[in-house]
């Protein structure tokens, strides 16, 4: 088993999704590398997010259009970058 598979299969055994393209920037002549990592807003996963909002430089918060709770949480995870970044 390589490292790659390895790896998405700690990933896929945690339940956690990780999408990662490289995207390049025309306009600026650059290529930037996004990472999304969805742990489904689950608090199981705290312990791995928090590591990847230290060496973030941007984040997208989503919820479920079905679901209320899903919006109101909002609130926390923004809190929890707030905090996060602001120990940087």
């Amino acid at each position: 088993m390589s490292i790659i598979e390895y790896f998405w299969f700690i990933i896929l055994d945690l339940g956690v999704d990780f999408q990662a393209k490289n995207l390049y920037i025309e306009e600026e002549d650059i290529t930037i590398k996004a990472m999304v990592w969805d742990t489904s807003g689950s608090e199981r996963y705290r312990a791995i997010t928090v590591g990847h909002y230290r060496d973030a430089l941007g984040a997208i918060l989503v919820f479920d259009v079905t679901d209320q709770a899903s919006f109101n949480n909002l609130d926390y995870w923004l809190d929890e970058l707030r905090n996060i970044v602001s120990s940087r």
